[in-house]
C-alpha cells in the first residue's frame, strides 16, 4: 500500500488530469504556418545537414511567405532554430515508420509534418506544459500548507489562462515558458539550499536555451541573472553563466550561417512578397512604448489580457500581499518585472497583429501572473472573486479550445457567438467532418461533451482515494 501511496502522489495526479485533458483537445495537426515552418527545418537538418527549406515548403508559400523567412535566394524558418533542433527525435522516429504508411493522396512531406506535429503535441508541448504546472504547484507548496490553495492555482494556471488553448497544438512558447519558469525554480531552490551549483548551471542553460526558441526571453534571463545576485554575489554565478553561453554561442553560430549576422535575425527576413515581385527585409521593428497597444493588450475583445484571463484582476491583490511578504517579496518583484518588461517590449512592437486567440505573445509570463493569487486565497474577502473570476476564465479558454482551429482575426465575441450559433467541437472533430465524414453541429457538440463525461470519470479515479 505504502509504493502505491506514492506512485500516486499528489503530483502525478495533478499531471495526469491536465495531461489528459490537453490530450483530448490536440490539435494544429492539419497544419499551421508556425508547426511547418519550424519542422520544416527539422527535415532539413536531418535529410541534408543543411538550413535550406527550399525542397519542403508549399509553392504557394514562396509567395505569400507563410512564415518562412528568406535570404540569399533561400528560405529557412521564420522562428528562432531551438524548436526545430527539439523536434528532431521526433521526426527521426517518423522517417523510421514513413515506409509502412498509406499516403492516401497526400505527399510524404506533409504527412511526414502531420506526424511530427502529433508527435509534438502529445510529448512536448502539452507534456512541457503540464510539468510547468506541476512546477507551479511545486513553488505554491513552499508558499503555503493549505493543501486546496495548492491546486488551485495550477489548476487556474492550467485550464484559466492561454495555456489552456496553446498546450494543445504546436506553439514553441510553451516550451520556453516551461524553460524560464525551470530555470528560476532553479535559483530559487538554490537560494534556499546554496549547496548545488549544478543547480546554477541547470538554471543558465534553461534560461539561455529559451531564447533560441523565442528571442524576447533574453529579458527574463537578464531579470533572472539580477535575482540570482540579489541573494548571491560569490564565484558561484559563474557556473550559471557558463549555463547560459552555451545555448547563446549555438545561437550566434546559428545566426552567422545562415544570415551572416550574430544578432537574431529570423524575424528580420521574414518573406513577404511586395508588389515589385521581391521579398521585403524588415517585418518587425521597434519604437517607444505604445500607449494604444498597451490598453488593447490589457482590455480589449481581440488581445486584452484581463479580457481573456480576467482572473488576473486579483493577480492584482496578489502581487500587493506577496510584496509585502518579507519571506516571498524578491520572488514577487522577480515575477512583476518579468510581466511588465515583456509587455513593454511587445508594445513597442511597430507590427504586431496576430490572428491569434488572446495574445499567445505573453504565454511566458503567465505562470508569475498567476502564482501571486495564493497570497489572497486565505483572505474571506476575495474567496467569491476568485471562484466568479477563476469560473469565467476557464469558460473563456475552454472556448478557445474548442472552437479557435487556426488563424482567425476575431474578437472575444466572435466565439460566444459562434458558441451560441455552432455549440462547441473539437479540432479533431472538425477535421474528420470537413475531411472525411460530415458531422452536424449538434453532433460535434454531443460528442464534445459526452467525451468531457468520460474525461471527468477518469479524472474522478486518479482523485479517488
Amino acid at each position: 500500500m505504502g509504493k502505491n501511496k506514492d506512485f500516486w502522489g499528489v503530483e502525478f495526479r495533478l499531471f495526469l488530469t491536465i495531461w489528459v485533458i490537453y490530450l483530448f483537445f490536440i490539435s494544429t495537426y492539419g497544419g499551421s504556418y508556425i508547426a511547418e515552418s519550424a519542422i520544416h527545418q527539422t527535415m532539413s537538418i536531418v535529410d541534408h545537414g543543411s538550413f535550406e527549406v527550399d525542397d519542403y515548403m508549399k509553392e504557394g508559400c514562396k509567395v505569400s511567405g507563410c512564415d518562412y523567412s528568406f535570404y540569399k535566394g533561400h528560405f529557412y524558418s521564420g522562428f528562432a532554430p531551438g524548436i526545430s533542433f527539439l523536434v528532431i527525435p521526433f521526426y527521426i522516429i517518423t522517417k523510421a515508420i514513413m515506409p509502412f504508411l498509406f499516403f492516401a493522396g497526400y505527399t510524404q512531406n506533409q504527412v511526414a509534418t502531420t506526424i511530427v506535429i502529433i508527435l509534438s503535441a502529445i510529448f512536448l508541448f502539452s507534456l512541457f506544459s503540464t510539468l510547468t504546472s506541476v512546477l507551479v504547484y511545486k513553488f505554491v507548496s513552499q508558499i503555503t500548507k493549505n493543501k486546496k490553495h495548492r491546486l488551485i492555482i495550477p489548476f487556474i494556471f492550467s485550464f484559466g489562462t492561454l495555456f489552456f488553448v496553446y498546450s494543445t497544438g504546436f506553439y514553441p512558447r510553451i516550451v520556453s515558458t516551461l524553460l524560464v519558469f525551470l530555470s528560476f525554480y532553479l535559483l530559487f531552490k538554490f537560494k534556499k539550499e546554496k549547496s548545488n551549483n549544478l543547480l546554477l548551471f541547470i538554471a543558465g542553460f534553461c534560461s539561455a536555451f529559451a531564447v533560441t526558441i523565442d528571442f524576447p526571453q533574453i529579458i527574463t534571463l537578464g531579470l533572472l541573472f539580477l535575482y540570482l545576485i540579489s541573494f548571491d554575489r560569490s564565484k558561484n554565478i559563474f557556473y550559471f553563466l557558463l549555463g547560459v553561453a552555451i545555448p547563446l554561442i549555438f545561437l550566434t553560430i546559428y545566426n552567422y550561417m545562415v544570415y551572416d549576422s550574430l544578432s537574431p535575425s529570423s524575424y528580420t527576413y521574414r518573406a513577404r512578397m511586395t508588389q515589385e515581385m521581391s521579398y521585403n527585409t524588415l517585418e518587425y521593428g521597434a519604437s517607444l512604448p505604445s500607449l494604444d497597444k498597451a490598453i488593447s493588450f490589457l482590455f480589449s475583445l481581440k488581445y486584452g489580457l484581463f479580457t481573456y484571463m480576467p482572473i488576473l484582476f486579483i493577480s492584482i491583490f496578489g502581487f500587493w500581499f506577496g510584496i509585502k511578504n518579507k519571506e516571498y517579496s524578491k520572488e514577487m518583484l522577480l515575477f512583476l518585472f518579468i510581466a511588465i518588461a515583456q509587455f513593454l517590449f511587445y508594445i513597442s512592437y511597430t507590427v504586431l497583429d496576430p490572428c491569434s486567440f488572446g495574445l499567445r505573445y505573453l504565454l511566458p509570463i503567465l505562470p508569475f501572473l498567476i502564482i501571486p493569487i495564493v497570497f489572497v486565497l486565505n483572505k474571506k474577502i476575495f474567496t467569491k472573486s476568485v471562484i466568479f473570476l477563476s469560473s469565467i476564465s476557464v469558460l473563456v479558454n475552454f472556448l478557445g479550445t474548442s472552437i479557435y482551429f487556426g488563424c482567425v482575426k476575431e474578437n472575444l465575441g466572435y466565439y460566444f457567438k459562434t458558441l451560441i450559433n455552432r455549440g462547441v467541437s473539437s479540432y479533431t472533430l472538425t477535421l474528420i467532418s470537413e475531411k472525411f465524414i460530415y458531422l452536424s453541429d449538434l453532433t460535434k457538440t454531443a460528442i464534445t461533451f459526452t467525451w468531457v463525461i468520460f474525461i471527468s470519470l477518469i479524472i474522478y479515479f486518479i482523485w479517488k482515494k
